[in-house]
């Protein structure tokens, strides 16, 4: 059955992260994050920012799907928070719907793709933006009160040197995502 797109659904931006090797883990992390291995990840594309209730919900009004937990709760529901509570069934199934609006593949990023990209090209650091403690960032005291913060609120964790915003990206990029797609 071929599903004819429609304006239910809009392509997310996409940020190309550039394939490389990386260093996967953290001896300082939980079991399974042990021990540090090397990784080779492809070029790939990613979202430039989560899914956010205002995407999430055109695809329950679209498919009928019951709302995740939190969905009504005001700490959890403002239009640009990203989505919260959805289980990995749901999200497989929010990119195979948003593939067929979109006439594009999605799909959720593998284990190694979201590290690679989470850590914005920094290695053996302990978080994205270093090894400072997250108390130390700006308005750490202020920040997630209430739930997740709105998107795209803050810079991004990213090398601007070896990352590109496309939006959409071209014909010529057989890669799309939304959490991210097949590798280049």
């Amino acid at each position: 059955m071929k599903a004819i797109p429609t304006p239910a659904a809009q392509e997310p931006a996409l940020i190309e992260i550039p394939a490389s090797w990386f260093l996967m883990g953290s001896d300082a992390g939980q079991d399974c994050e042990r021990p540090i291995h090397r990784v080779w990840v492809d070029a790939f594309l990613l979202a430039a920012t989560q899914v956010t209730n205002t995407e999430y919900a055109r695809f329950l009004e679209a498919t009928s799907t019951a709302s995740p937990p939190f969905w009504r709760d005001p700490n959890f529901n403002h239009p640009d928070q990203p989505v919260t509570a959805v289980s990995w069934h749901e999200a497989v199934r929010y990119c195979e719907w948003l593939s067929i609006q979109t006439a594009r593949t999605f799909r959720l990023p593998t284990e190694a793709e979201w590290e690679h990209a989470a850590r914005g090209g920094l290695e053996q650091k302990n978080f994205p933006w270093g090894d400072d403690p997250p108390q130390s960032l700006p308005h750490y005291a202020e920040r997630w009160q209430t739930g997740p913060e709105p998107v795209a609120r803050y810079a991004p964790n990213t090398s601007t040197a070896t990352r590109r915003a496309r939006t959409p990206p071209s014909a010529n990029h057989p890669v799309e995502a939304r959490g991210v797609t097949t590798s280049k």
